[in-house]
């Protein structure tokens, strides 16, 4: 099955009820799978204003297929910065992101494409 592991920026947009995420995320759940990495999740709870607004994140990610990382990704990950970090400016989290999307055969969807694009095997979009 295909889909999509969504980045930060878009979880951020759904979150703050951008359409372009309502409608690109409701477009993937009929397509396949809708995950985020658990780094994701984490980003954007983060950056919760305050307790009623990180409970609503809460909710929201509950909604969706939330992936771990796994010793294999933290190996995939340390390789993918010691070849791309000084071309991408990929960094630590972003390589945890793409070596997840590559384990689970889904597609990056993120606006911060310079990051993620010239990581060999890995499919990303911007999806608006």
């Amino acid at each position: 099955m295909s889909g999509y592991l969504n980045d930060s920026t878009i979880w951020i947009q759904y979150s703050h009820g951008m359409r372009e995420a309502a409608d690109f995320l409701a477009s993937a759940r009929r397509l396949g799978r809708v995950a985020c990495s658990v780094i994701n999740m984490m980003e954007v709870i983060v950056g919760a204003d305050d307790a009623r607004h990180q409970r609503t994140l809460e909710n929201m990610f509950r909604t969706f297929e939330v992936l771990p990382i796994t010793e294999e990704d933290g190996w995939q990950a340390a390789r993918l910065i010691k070849s791309k970090a000084r071309s991408s400016g990929i960094g630590v989290a972003d390589a945890l992101i793409a070596a997840t999307a590559m384990r689970e055969g889904l597609t990056v969807a993120t606006h911060n494409l310079k990051h993620f694009e010239s990581i060999p095997g890995l499919k990303v979009i911007k999806p608006y």
